[in-house]
């Protein structure tokens, strides 16, 4: 069952590295980039192909959709991947910090109202001493 920490308790680091795993698997994930074409001939008539960087690459068909915004969104997800996994790994390194930067702040906090409630000691048994002190002499 999934938790909000990512799937079966493995952290959010490991749940997105799996995930660039499994994109760095599919079709020409380092060499290319998807795109979308429209062919009014095929039945699904917008299809995702990959395309290379390079002129005259060649381009191979990854798969066919009924509706552009889905070929769009095919190929849009594909692009986006690796960066959207950066920035997520950032975004969780980030929080993580300000995590530990929270808890060094409490504790210094806290280490800083004990040594004021000692301090309030020390001039209370100061304070008694001096009125001791005054009582008798």
């Amino acid at each position: 069952m999934p938790t909000p920490d990512g799937p079966e308790g493995t952290d959010d680091h490991q749940f997105f590295d799996i995930l660039y795993q499994q994109f760095a698997l599919t079709t020409d994930a380092k060499d290319a980039y998807w795109g979308v074409g429209f062919d009014p001939d095929e039945h699904l008539q917008w299809q995702v192909f990959s395309e290379g960087h390079e002129k005259g690459s060649e381009r191979k068909w990854i798969g066919s959709f009924n509706h552009e915004v889905d070929a769009d969104f095919a190929a849009g997800m594909h692009g986006a991947l690796p960066d959207l996994i950066r920035r997520l790994h950032d975004a969780v390194d980030e929080a993580e910090r300000m995590d530990t930067a929270r808890d060094q702040a409490e504790g210094v906090a806290a280490e800083a109202v004990l040594e004021n409630m000692g301090l309030q000691s020390q001039i209370t048994e100061l304070e008694r001493e001096i009125a001791f002190l005054r009582g008798t002499g």
